[in-house]
């Protein structure tokens, strides 16, 4: 005659999502390369993650970016919707000293303020 096997319950933690993972790193005052590193990801993720924050409001972008690249690319800004293509043809139009990660950041906040 065998026991029946009481299983344990498992504490799982609650998971935090990966974006907000890199929100606690940078606010705690890790950069952007430090964050990358420890969470082991690309920088390019990590902007990702930036850029979404900046959109929810959970982050300010001018920290990020340079405030005379940000006007510049303002200036650039359509007025439409957002596209996929939308920061590949503004950084098309731009000078190499933009980075993508630039135009991406830039492109995050300009969109912030469209909805305000």
């Amino acid at each position: 005659f065998r026991k029946p096997k009481i299983e344990k319950e498992k504490k799982e933690e609650p998971k935090i999502a990966t974006h907000k993972q890199t929100l606690h790193l940078l606010l705690s005052g890790l950069t952007v390369e430090e964050t990358a590193q420890k969470r082991e990801l690309a920088k390019s993720t990590v902007f990702g993650h930036i850029a979404k924050l900046i959109k929810s409001g959970e982050l300010d972008g001018n920290k990020y970016i340079d405030e005379n690249k940000l006007n510049n690319i303002r200036k650039l800004y359509p007025n439409y919707q957002t596209s996929q293509t939308i920061v590949t043809d503004i950084k098309g139009r731009l000078s190499e000293e933009y980075t993508f990660e630039d135009v991406r950041l830039a492109c995050a906040i300009l969109e912030k303020e469209k909805k305000m």
